[in-house]
């Protein structure tokens, strides 16, 4: 069983035939196919077009994990001879090492752990990133917002006039309603709607607020109904922007994950790690 195996990454015949180049590590198929042991390349080219069938009903694009290229070998006297091979994904050599048979050659069983550490690691990789470009958005939110309040402020606006100006400027992007109402959209209970907001949401906002911010620091927009005009205008104009490009309006995109869960998953996994020593 492939769970029973113990392979180091770096002593595996898999890791001896990856290689390299623009788009990133990849596998010739003719090599991998004698990795595991099929004896030619018709024998191995069945499995591959399992392989390619599996991939397609995932409805991946199979030409991003399977592109066909002809390369040039030395045939008898040096002759060089051009064939035909594929070069392969890590994620297209996990599905091949999926479709064979362990019990009739051995080295599958092994494919079939190596790549699958490998997809795992890629995976976790992922994630990792779509985590941390979350919490990228959400902080760039956060301060833009203190930068939006400590603008008002400086202009001499209170505190009563402040909550105005910030309460009128969410109603314009999410047309009409409320902070309260978007918590509740979002379910969110007591925390702030921005910790379920998708993506596009917290970018539109935050460039809501870098404008109307920017207006006040160099224009010197001071008086309430000023600011409060520019920040609807702001708003409104960020809004119909999304719609325009997304086909829908702020208010109407899904929830998205807690940025807090989000936090508290990168808290516990500092960087994106997989012990293979047992594997």
């Amino acid at each position: 069983m492939a769970s029973e195996l113990k392979i180091k990454q770096s002593d595996s015949i898999f890791e001896s035939i990856k290689h390299e180049d623009k788009q990133g590590e990849f596998w010739y198929a003719r090599e991998l196919g004698e990795a595991l042991e099929y004896g030619t390349w018709d024998g191995f080219m069945p499995v591959i077009t399992r392989a390619r069938i599996a991939i397609s009903k995932t409805g991946a694009p199979v030409e991003n994990h399977f592109r066909d290229v002809s390369k040039m070998v030395s045939i008898g006297y040096g002759n060089p001879r051009a064939i035909d091979d594929i070069k392969l994904t890590r994620f297209a050599c996990y599905i091949i090492a999926q479709n064979g048979s362990p019990v009739k050659k051995p080295k599958i069983a092994e494919a079939q752990a190596y790549f699958a550490i490998q997809t795992r690691k890629q995976e976790m990789s992922d994630q990792y990133r779509q985590d941390m470009d979350r919490l990228a958005r959400r902080r760039e939110f956060s301060e833009s917002d203190k930068r939006l309040s400590s603008s008002i402020m400086e202009a001499g606006i209170s505190p009563r006039g402040l909550a105005r100006i910030k309460s009128e400027g969410d109603k314009s992007f999410f047309g009409g309603k409320t902070n309260k109402q978007m918590k509740r959209k979002l379910n969110t209970g007591n925390k702030p709607w921005a910790n379920k907001a998708h993506n596009v949401v917290l970018a539109g906002k935050t460039l809501a607020n870098e404008m109307t911010a920017a207006n006040i620091e160099n224009y010197g927009i001071s008086s309430h109904d000023s600011i409060l005009h520019d920040n609807n205008d702001n708003n409104d104009a960020v809004r119909t922007t999304i719609r325009n490009q997304q086909g829908m309006n702020p208010e109407d995109f899904p929830a998205a994950e807690d940025t807090e869960k989000i936090q508290r998953r990168i808290e516990n996994q500092s960087t994106p790690k997989i012990d293979s020593s047992n594997i």
